[in-house]
């Protein structure tokens, strides 16, 4: 099934981008003017917009998928901060030539 959605996904990316190419192709022929013989529109704008639009919407939606994980490493970063909010037992500053030795009932 896996592959089925696999397959499935970039067979739907291919036909938007066929899709884009087609429309794109009939914008620039319908504004062409026979007499003139100058494009009303310059093609080289029309598949850089065409660009810009699939793979905006490519990166919105890979971005988008990312929520899940998102909130997982929020949950992660909240839990660190908790720790190092705990105050240490250790004095850091202190110099003793008598080291502390913690036993197991201790912990």
């Amino acid at each position: 099934m896996t592959g089925f959605g696999f397959g499935l996904s970039n067979f739907i990316t291919y036909c938007a981008f066929a899709a884009l190419f087609f429309f794109g192709g009939m914008i620039i022929e319908n504004s062409y003017d026979p007499k003139t013989k100058i494009y009303g529109v310059n093609p080289e704008y029309v598949f850089l917009a065409i660009f810009a639009i699939f793979w905006g919407a490519q990166k919105a939606g890979q971005a988008l998928s990312m929520g899940p994980d998102m909130s997982k490493g929020n949950t992660a970063a909240e839990k660190i901060f908790k720790i190092m909010d705990c105050p240490s037992t250790i004095n850091a500053i202190k110099m003793d030539n008598q080291p502390e030795y913690i036993s197991a009932d201790q912990i």
